[in-house]
């Protein structure tokens, strides 16, 4: 985290039942096997003041961002010597 003063940047990606949270480039937490729902998206803080800026909801096309996502592997990459 960023000292005082200055932004951070997240990044929260989903995709084929993961979530990836990603703070100032790194990895920061993740969740498997989710079922996201179509509704409102909400943003908090946890007892301080907080600020929000330039928020942007894109839908990943192409490529995705060169992460690992799950236990190491990549959205629908099978395991290893399971087919």
């Amino acid at each position: 985290i960023n000292p005082v003063g200055e932004w951070n940047q997240y990044q929260i990606m989903v995709y084929n039942g993961c979530v990836l949270l990603v703070a100032n480039g790194h990895v920061v937490n993740q969740a498997n096997i989710v079922d996201p729902q179509i509704g409102f998206i909400g943003l908090q803080c946890e007892g301080e003041h907080v600020q929000f800026r330039n928020i942007e909801i894109k839908e990943i096309v192409g490529p995705l961002p060169d992460v690992r996502w799950g236990r190491g592997r990549r959205p629908g990459e099978k395991a290893p010597g399971r087919h």
